[in-house]
């Protein structure tokens, strides 16, 4: 039951930060390399195709400006986008942003039983 109650606090908690969205995003402002990975993270998302991506910028490229334009397209659509960074400073900086090890629960020992509390 505590994972029930785990999942519900976590969507209802997304769900506000869609209607809490406050940053408004013109595309535009995007450079080109930020545009095409906005274009195909976003068309995976809307097409329901799953996928992973990783991107690999140097500090201060403006990947959170990306990561930011791409919460506010999903959360703009009432979709829930989880925030997460392995650094606390990144997570402090998107809406709703939270490090993955409190996000899912992981813990910091790591055992052979040890397994993430939210499921895909």
């Amino acid at each position: 039951m505590e994972e029930d109650e785990t999942l519900a606090t976590m969507i209802s908690e997304e769900l506000k930060n869609g209607a809490n969205q406050s940053d408004n995003f013109d595309t535009n402002t995007l450079n080109k390399e930020q545009q095409y990975a906005y274009n195909t993270i976003l068309h995976r998302i809307l097409n329901d195709d799953s996928g992973m991506f990783f991107v690999d910028r140097p500090g201060g490229t403006s990947k959170i400006y990306l990561y930011k334009a791409l919460l506010a397209a999903v959360r703009s659509r009432n979709l829930i986008a989880l925030a997460t960074s392995s650094f606390g400073v990144v997570a402090s900086l998107l809406l709703g942003g939270r490090i993955a090890h409190s996000r899912f629960k992981i813990p910091l020992e790591i055992t052979d039983d040890v397994g993430c509390l939210i499921s895909k």
